[in-house]
């Protein structure tokens, strides 16, 4: 999307791969070299494929939604309760309008992000959204791409057509109300830990008092070890 030898807004399919191929076995050689080792070119062919698939996909998604620039990995700053916010968004584009949209690329768990958008719980995203409400004043629309599937994930398709629809289950619910919820959840922690109370939720321990959050505050999942980079700090299991 920042190239000078093509358009994405005007680039054919042919042209496309064409372009895809003449960068892919520079690509590997930089980023991905043990796709070179005796034995992975199918897997290679699968990943190249799979680029081709998803960034055609992606762009018919642009093209479809009348999108007039894209910008990749913007540096967004902003603020909330607990202090200051700072990150990159791996998409920011800009529609009819000035109209924005933020939009985060994953290589797979379609259904997974799919049930965030529908629980709404997809924080990523609503910091993302919150980061350019305080720079624009204006709420951009927010989405997820998913590579493996060449799908894309959004809560409406007020700005992406065409696209998976998971709308919340609540009437009410979106990134506004997704927003208040965590900034309730993040004082609720902070009050416990200058209390000087930690808790380790992860498998095999029991909640207690202190683990109700508060009505308007996120639910709590009963075990976070899945993204855990320290799981094995936690604690081990009886007799081991």
């Amino acid at each position: 999307f920042t190239s000078q030898e093509i358009d994405w807004r005007t680039v054919d399919q042919p042209a496309l791969e064409r372009w895809i191929d003449k960068h892919f076995s520079v690509l590997l050689e930089q980023e991905g070299a043990n796709f070179l080792l005796l034995g992975k070119a199918r897997e290679a062919e699968e990943l190249r494929l799979t680029a081709v698939s998803a960034a055609w996909a992606l762009i018919g998604h642009l093209r479809g939604a009348g999108s007039e620039a894209v910008r990749m990995e913007e540096a967004a700053k902003g603020g909330f309760c607990g202090g200051q916010l700072e990150g990159r968004i791996d998409m920011l584009i800009t529609g009819p309008a000035e109209r924005e949209a933020v939009l985060d690329l994953k290589w797979g768990g379609f259904k997974y992000r799919c049930a965030e958008l529908r629980d709404n719980r997809q924080l990523q995203l609503a910091v993302y959204a919150v980061m350019r409400k305080q720079a624009t004043t204006s709420w951009p629309d927010q989405a997820y791409f998913i590579f493996d599937e060449a799908r894309m994930a959004v809560q409406n398709n007020n700005y992406f057509n065409s696209v998976s629809v998971c709308a919340p289950e609540e009437e009410y619910a979106n990134t506004q109300t997704l927003w208040v919820a965590f900034e309730t959840t993040w004082k609720w922690r902070r009050e416990q830990l200058d209390a000087g109370r930690i808790e380790l939720n992860v498998e095999g321990t029991e909640p207690d008092e202190h683990s109700l959050p508060p009505d308007s505050a996120l639910p709590i999942a009963e075990a976070s070890d899945r993204f855990d980079d320290y799981i094995v700090l936690t604690g081990w299991p009886e007799g081991a």
